[in-house]
């Protein structure tokens, strides 16, 4: 059976404030810059962790079959996939 790897999206209204908090509050580390996807990897902890810059107000998971109301999310991968 292959392991899956869980991955924690975080929606964001101010990117680099967000990034500032979980690296200087947590003492996560920056993994990658994901422009094309207005996204920053964190490292550091057990899982890693993308903040997603969203506007405020903007409702998590709009249009999804299974939308959520959180600003959070994980999501499941085989282990070793990267983007």
């Amino acid at each position: 059976m292959q392991m899956i790897e869980l991955l924690a999206n975080i929606d964001v209204d101010d990117l680099e404030r967000a990034v500032e908090f979980y690296t200087r509050g947590l003492g996560l580390k920056v993994g990658r810059r994901l422009e094309a996807f207005a996204a920053v990897e964190l490292v550091g902890a057990c899982s890693r962790i993308y903040l997603l810059a969203k506007a405020a107000g903007t409702v998590p998971g709009a249009g999804l079959q299974n939308e959520t109301q959180l600003p959070a999310s994980l999501d499941a991968r085989p282990l070793g996939f990267r983007r």
